[in-house]
Formats: C-alpha cells, structure tokens, sequence
C-alpha cells in the first residue's frame, strides 16, 4: 500500500496477512468437525494496543488488543479471522471496520480495526 504523505511509512510495517475461512462439515457420526483454510491473503500493518482501558482488560483475563491498519479494500468483517504469515498467529477481528474508516482522499484510505489474540 503505497499513501501519499506521512502515513507512507507504513509502508515499511505491512506484513502479509491471511483471511481464514472456518469450513463446518459432518463427522459422519452425528457431530461436526470444524477447520479453517486460508483464504484470500493481504498485506497490514499491526501495533499492539498499549491504552489503559486494554491494560485493565488484560488484568481481566482479556488477551492482548491489536489494531491492525489495512488498504480500504481489504474485504474484513466483524468476527473474521486473520493469520499472520510469519509467526502463524491468529486474530479475530473485535470491532466493525466500517466504523474506522478514514475519510476518502486522494490518498489511498486504510482501515483501523481492533483485534484480539486467540
């Protein structure tokens, strides 16, 4: 993803990213088997949440919060799962993307979504 101005160094944070699709079929036996396959794969930028509100919520026993910054086309969604290539860790996706959108410029647009480590 390439934004005009300060927002290009970015750019140098993205890594590659996976959209897991859960697959439920029968186990043959009356119950179900559930897997998950990668799907269409991206390209975000990810930080760690360091607020006081997430501090307290890991006190709680909340896993730790993540805001994962992506090109406005990238097709997420409330509840989704991402893998993180590299380490092979997962994501869900806690918040509504479209209720983080930047406002559309001339710049490419990225979306702020907030997520846990599952």
């Amino acid at each position: 993803m390439i934004i005009k101005g300060g927002l290009s160094v970015l750019s140098e944070y993205m890594e590659n990213l996976a959209i897991m699709e859960k697959r439920t079929v029968s186990d043959g036996m009356g119950g179900y088997e559930v897997s998950w396959i990668e799907g269409a794969t991206f390209r975000g930028a990810i930080s760690t949440d360091n607020s006081i509100q997430t501090r307290i919520a890991e006190q709680q026993g909340v896993k730790s919060l993540y805001t994962i910054v992506v090109d406005i086309n990238v097709p997420l969604a409330f509840n989704d799962v991402v893998k993180r290539e590299e380490t092979g860790e997962y994501l869900r996706i806690t918040s509504r993307p479209d209720d983080t959108k930047t406002k559309q410029t001339n710049a490419s647009r990225v979306v702020y979504t907030r997520t846990i480590m599952l």
